[in-house]
């Protein structure tokens, strides 16, 4: 099975989660969040089987929002002693390096004990009460801090480059350390930029890695950029062969574990699966209906009439099957009829998003499922009979040709 996990940006996202059963292998969350709520963060944490905090930097280089300090940013900031402004480059010198990534590592060793403690606490006491709790969540792995970058010439990425060698020092010998390459997908365009990268972090005392290619969606982005990010991963995995994270990933990264490309998998409560530095983890929802046969979430009004000519097309879920989705008989014609639930008005919104949510869970967990019982061959060529059946109903489906005609040239190197 693939390794997959969900992103709990926002307090909601974690409520959506617990109120499906579907059992990802851990949960994500930023850094930033996880010291602002650290309360919250060890409930969320509590309840993983594993978890991995994201310390993606990001927010110190643009801590503003309507010219005052961000609430979330400012307690980063005092909790790693920086000054509350805008970080700048001469503000790294080495004692700063060695003080921010100690901080950082440390903070991740004391969340996983107060994390632990709690759950044995809550063991201790439930064992008359006989309600039987998981056993305690693992750090799937300590996370170096970083910041996104432009390119290779972009001086944070040297800073990066330091702070690991920095983690790499206090490693200790049963530890497990990831580090996160964030790079603009257009510096992965260029094959020798791939190679100095992966040069770059091929280093034999880090365990795995987690990758973010800023910007770069898996659906909409054009074939150029879907071979440069297939042949970015492929680079890392020949000459590194340590496992890999996609911290931003949908269909196509799930096709790319089932090659043994990636280990694992992050998704987002539907959001975007893609996410540009120095913009909000979460952001609007996506009221978009995730629909298997695009592989992709499309907007809800459209459902209607899609079930009305291709009633196969019915989602299982048990979100589907007691909310969206009704089955009635037709009087006239005495036949089975599906009608799927209109957006509602506003004061009914709310309902409507979490059931939105909860089934994109589940129908991406019945692709996780679907993807590592079958045969990568035919997972191929599904896609062209997925992109004819979704042109037939005027459904954009260019991704799904791109993926083949990507993937269907590449897949035996793979």
């Amino acid at each position: 099975m693939i390794n997959w996990f969900v992103r709990v940006s926002i307090p909601d996202d974690d409520k959506i989660l617990s109120d499906t059963a579907v059992n990802p292998t851990g949960k994500v969350i930023g850094l930033t969040h996880a010291i602002y709520r650290q309360k919250y963060s060890l409930e969320v944490l509590r309840t993983a089987k594993s978890f991995i905090i994201d310390c993606d930097l990001s927010d110190l280089l643009c801590p503003y929002r309507e010219g005052e300090i961000k609430r979330s940013v400012s307690k980063l900031m005092d909790f790693l002693n920086l000054p509350r402004r805008e970080l700048k480059l001469t503000d790294f010198n080495n004692q700063m390096i060695k003080n921010i990534v100690q901080k950082i590592l440390d903070f991740q060793r004391r969340i996983l004990s107060k994390v632990s403690s709690i759950q044995r606490t809550l063991q201790f006491f439930e064992l008359e009460a006989k309600q039987p709790i998981s056993g305690s969540p693992s750090l799937y792995a300590l996370t170096i801090p970083y910041f996104p970058v432009s390119s290779v010439s972009d001086p944070w990425y040297d800073i990066n480059l330091k702070m690991i060698a920095e983690a790499l020092k206090s490693k200790s010998g049963d530890e497990v350390m990831y580090a996160t390459i964030a790079i603009d997908k257009r510096e992965i365009l260029n094959d020798i930029v791939i190679d100095n990268i992966v040069k770059d972090y091929n280093n034999c005392e880090i365990d795995g890695y987690l990758i973010w290619i800023t910007d770069f969606d898996e659906v909409f982005d054009d074939l150029n950029y879907v071979k440069s990010f297939i042949d970015f991963i492929k680079k890392l995995k020949t000459e590194t062969n340590k496992p890999i994270i996609n911290l931003y990933s949908g269909y196509l990264s799930l096709l790319l574990a089932k090659k043994n490309l990636l280990q694992g998998v992050v998704i987002r409560v539907c959001y975007k699966q893609r996410r540009k530095p120095c913009t909000e983890a979460g952001g609007p929802p996506r009221e978009g209906y995730y629909l298997g046969l695009v592989k992709h979430k499309i907007s809800s009004n459209l459902m209607p009439s899609i079930l009305e000519s291709k009633p196969d097309l019915r989602c299982h879920c048990i979100i589907c099957k007691t909310y969206f989705i009704r089955e009635f008989i037709d009087p006239s014609t005495g036949k089975s009829v599906l009608k799927f639930l209109p957006y509602p008005r506003e004061t009914e919104r709310y309902v409507y998003r979490s059931n939105i949510k909860k089934h994109f869970l589940y129908a991406f967990e019945k692709e996780i499922q679907d993807v590592s019982t079958r045969d990568f061959n035919e997972l191929l060529n599904q896609l062209l009979d997925l992109a004819s059946k979704a042109e037939d109903l005027l459904l954009p489906a260019n991704h799904l040709r791109r993926w083949y005609e990507t993937l269907s040239k590449y897949y035996l190197k793979l």
